[in-house]
């Protein structure tokens, strides 16, 4: 054992960790204890890895190790674990058992460190330990940081842990001799036998799956062997030991089947239980949900699923259950899919042999018929009564056939508004979307100009009819004529300007909506006449614009009954009828329609100009089955040409 004094090492990690473990440090630790406990796991495990982890764990554990280190180099696999406890970072000590286990590796020797802090108060010792195989040859160490009182303690720590070190190698031959016999065993348990070789000549698939479900319970030591034949994507579970007849509608039966399901999707051996033995924790747990839902509906019991395939082709599925305390080992499953394996198309062959299709249809045919006709069997009896009263109202009975139709509110009058003068816009009082009353103004042209025309041709007005009299007392009787024309035309003048005046302001005829228009961004703006200024609609006189496809519209006819849903309001609906329909297409979107209209009865406040929904047409009384299927025969007859 060489002392060391590392300041830096010790007093970092006896900053953190010596207050928890120098209670573990001030006894003698007694390791009658382990030996026996490492003796008792090399019984227990079934795989040599798991043998080595868990006896590293009980070593780290018992002595209170703030770190430990395990490496074994394998010929099949590479060994690594570790333990932490304590508040010091497991990166801390990494290193340092890292060099200490390539070291003892390189040099084929146990050895240990003793460290000391600067105040000699605080002490570890790192213990560094070979592992050998059955042939006495090196393949791994493990490296133990402990604390210690002296140095004294240390090394008698470092005795009993070289002990505990030969302790685990010598039992690990131990495990592996007790593994290899139970592996042979198993395996001459699981060759075929005469009972299996005569089975295979049954003329019954059903007989055949009950000798190898039977057998191969009591070969394995399984509580449960099931197998289902495939076809295609297909299960027909055949036999489970124990059983004459599988219960199809069994629960747990139910579950077995999923299992195999998921089995035949996976293409491969797959196993749920809760010890892994030699298996990849992947390979166990995975992602088989319905392995697992079987695993816990069987009291935890270990569950596995093998694929017997032949040439590529799953021809069988075999499903095996096992008590908890008795995991399969991955040797094992491969050891009786390589033994079963060819009873999978032994159970095709006798399943088929013998058969051609119409012997098939006449087995299943008489088969049925002795079912139904048999005493009892009330619930399939009914159940065919009503399926032959179902086909008889399919083929010869009708029911109303509907169309939905995409479908937009429209308004069933529009008045449109437009300049009546060339003239500037004052005031806008609506825009798109505004309800109005009647007499409300919806927009102001500027009338100052109109105003000023107006009182020029008035004071025009009043020196013509002076010069009118003026004449008329000079008795001319041409320049009273003149004066009196002129009067005419001035007076024609005014009573336009007067009407421009008074149609400055569009008053609004009804109550009503409107549709488009918004000059708020026009005030001010020159109007030519004749330019469309606002649509408007009378509120509560809408109308349905339907979009009708063209696959459906020879079934459309008018004054046929309709109802209308809007999106906006879809738990209120509108009767009505179609009153036009139109006899071109048109596009709309990325689809050609027919438009029609129809008549809304139900007119309510809240309905809007634009407004998108859906119209169903009542088309009157079709056969069940062309309501049922038409789109399909249309699609074939168009596709191929029927």
């Amino acid at each position: 054992m060489s002392e060391t004094k590392k300041d830096n090492f010790i007093d970092q990690a006896m900053s953190s960790d010596w207050g928890e473990s120098h209670d573990s440090a001030q006894h003698t630790v007694q390791v009658g204890d382990l030996f026996d406990q490492i003796q008792q796991l090399a019984c227990q495990v079934q795989s040599v890895d798991s043998y080595y982890q868990k006896a590293f764990q009980l070593i780290a554990k018992h002595y209170h190790c703030p770190y430990a280190y395990l490496s074994i180099q394998l010929p099949s696999m590479v060994i690594e674990d570790y333990h932490h406890q304590g508040a010091t970072s497991p990166n801390f000590w990494k290193s340092s058992t890292q060099n200490a286990i390539n070291d003892a590796i390189a040099q084929n020797k146990s050895h240990a460190s003793f460290y000391r802090a600067k105040d000699d108060t605080s002490h570890i010792t790192q213990h560094t330990l070979t592992l050998q195989d059955s042939k006495s040859q090196t393949i791994g160490a493990m490296s133990l940081m402990i604390y210690t009182h002296d140095i004294s303690q240390a090394k008698d720590n470092q005795y009993k842990l070289k002990s505990l070190a030969g302790l685990i190698s010598l039992s690990t031959t131990i495990l592996l001799s007790r593994i290899q016999a139970q592996q042979e065993e198993r395996k001459q348990t699981l060759t075929p036998n005469k009972a299996l070789v005569n089975a295979a000549k049954s003329q019954s698939e059903h007989q055949l799956a009950f000798t190898i479900t039977n057998n191969l319970r009591n070969k394995t030591q399984c509580e449960q062997v099931a197998i289902a034949l495939v076809h295609g994507k297909r299960l027909d579970l055949l036999s489970i030991s124990g059983f004459d007849q599988a219960p199809k509608r069994n629960p747990g039966v139910l579950k077995i089947k999923d299992a195999m399901c998921e089995c035949l999707d996976r293409q491969d051996i797959i196993v749920y239980q809760t010890e892994s033995t030699d298996w990849d924790e992947d390979k166990i747990s995975g992602h088989y949900f319905l392995h697992k839902n079987w695993h816990e509906a069987a009291g935890a019991a270990a569950v596995a699923s093998i694929p017997l395939i032949t040439e590529g082709t799953c021809y069988a599925i075999l499903s095996l259950r096992r008590k908890p305390s008795q995991p399969f080992t991955q040797k094992e499953l491969e050891t009786i899919q390589s033994a079963v394996q060819p009873f999978g198309p032994a159970l095709h062959l006798v399943s088929h042999a013998k058969r051609n299709l119409y012997r098939h249809t006449t087995h299943s045919v008489k088969k049925w018929t002795r079912t139904l006709t048999a005493p009892g069997h009330i619930a399939r009896k009914i159940s065919l009564a009503c399926f032959l009263l179902f086909s008889l109202w399919f083929c010869f009975g009708s029911i109303p056939y509907n169309v939905t139709v995409n479908s937009t509110l429209v308004p069933q009058r529009v008045t449109h508004v437009v300049s009546p003068f060339d003239g500037f816009i004052a005031k806008s009082y609506f825009t798109q979307g505004q309800t109005f009353r009647a007499g409300d103004i919806i927009y102001q042209l500027n009338t100052e100009s109109l105003e000023n025309e107006k009182a020029l041709l008035q004071s025009q007005l009043a020196i013509l009819q002076i010069e009118k009299k003026q004449a008329f007392h000079e008795k001319s009787p041409t320049k009273s004529r003149m004066a009196a024309a002129q009067i005419a035309a001035n007076l024609a003048e005014l009573t336009i300007i007067e009407s421009k005046i008074r149609n400055a302001a569009y008053v609004a005829p009804f109550d009503g909506t409107v549709i488009s228009g918004d000059l708020d961004k026009k005030i001010g703006q020159l109007i030519p006449q004749g330019q469309p200024l606002f649509e408007l609609a009378p509120r509560h006189h809408w109308e349905l614009e339907l979009d009708i496809p063209d696959d459906a519209v020879s079934n459309i006819q008018l004054h046929l009954p309709t109802h209308f849903m809007a999106h906006a309001k879809p738990d209120i609906a509108g009767a009505g009828q179609i009153t036009h329909l139109s006899r071109k297409l048109v596009a709309k979107g990325s689809r050609s329609v027919f438009q029609g209209r129809a008549t809304l009865t139900n007119q309510a406040p809240w309905m809007r100009a634009g407004m998108q929904g859906v119209t169903q047409i009542h088309a009157g009384k079709k056969p069940v089955w062309w309501v049922t299927l038409h789109r399909a025969i249309d699609y074939f007859r168009i596709k191929f040409w029927l």
